[in-house]
């Protein structure tokens, strides 16, 4: 029986935690405001305390103006910013607790780093934001490796074949993963996982083909585009990633960007900042208990 199959028989595959759910309906209905956000947050202290946190920080205020109301840290944030805070606070929080041998800080870093950089390269193409592409753009980022956490926690036999071949061969995870499991690599997990979760086609695209976006359906293929260009430029500054290096986009062009040494410095300094704010997210202190991640 494949990978995919056995996946699809799995009878406590997680769940996507309440409050995320809560937190993306509010996004997306016509009610959505500071205070209605500060009631589902607040429902969570250690989401809430997070929240501040975040919205006291350097990387968000001044010294002077510190604030201690979780509806004005909705407001000092904004709506989509405090949502992506509390899907990626719960999702690492919901995610990390099964692993073997997965080193969790280095992998969250980096798909937490991929989803604002996914946005920021929205961003750049576009020159303003689609508020739903944007978000479907950070869920993309966040859960491009979803995969990779799957055969971790899941198929541990199968994990350790790809871990054990990629020293042995001296190759990259990826390499690894495409020699021992063929088709079944972790986007295409991923993928499926993301299907199980009724996930917008989408995000489940960018997951699936972030790898192979030349494979991506024509409908998809900007937004799998966007996700394979910030995994790109993750994997070759080393941010975090087990897949080692990556080739260089098919043509010269990717997501309408040309791709000139430029904009391959203005990414990689893009990158570096948006590792700040995941470094800043995933390492805090919350109520009293260490952060998700020791800082790395």
């Amino acid at each position: 029986m494949s990978i995919l199959q056995r996946l699809a028989g799995i009878k406590d595959l997680p769940t996507l935690p309440e409050i995320v759910l809560r937190v993306q309906k509010l996004v997306g209905s016509d009610e959505a405001d500071a205070r209605r956000m500060a009631r589902i947050i607040q429902q969570d202290p250690s989401l809430a305390s997070r929240i501040l946190q975040v919205a006291n920080s350097a990387f968000y205020t001044t010294p002077t103006s510190r604030i201690s109301s979780v509806a004005l840290a909705v407001t000092r944030l904004g709506m989509l910013e405090v949502r992506n805070i509390a899907l990626a606070v719960n999702i690492v929080a919901h995610f990390s607790g099964r692993g073997s041998t997965l080193g969790y800080k280095g992998f969250w870093r980096h798909c937490l780093t991929a989803a604002y950089l996914n946005q920021a390269i929205f961003e750049m193409i576009e020159g303003s934001v689609d508020k739903e592409l944007s978000q479907q753009l950070f869920m993309a980022g966040l859960l491009h490796d979803i995969g990779i956490l799957v055969l971790d926690q899941f198929f541990h036999d199968s994990f350790g074949q790809v871990a054990r071949a990629a020293i042995s061969e001296e190759v990259s995870y990826l390499q690894a993963e495409e020699k021992v499991l063929g088709a079944e690599a972790h986007p295409a997990i991923g993928g499926a996982l993301l299907e199980h979760w009724r996930f917008d086609p989408t995000v489940v695209a960018a997951v699936r083909y972030h790898h192979a976006p030349e494979k991506a359906p024509l409908k998809h293929r900007a937004a799998v585009s966007v996700t394979y260009l910030a995994e790109h430029t993750l994997c070759n500054s080393r941010i975090g990633s087990l897949e080692g290096t990556m080739p260089d986009p098919p043509n010269e062009t990717c997501c309408g960007i040309a791709i000139t040494p430029e904009v391959r410095e203005k990414l990689l300094e893009k990158a570096e900042t948006e590792v700040e704010r995941a470094d800043l997210i995933l390492t805090l202190d919350s109520g009293g208990r260490t952060g998700l991640l020791r800082p790395v």
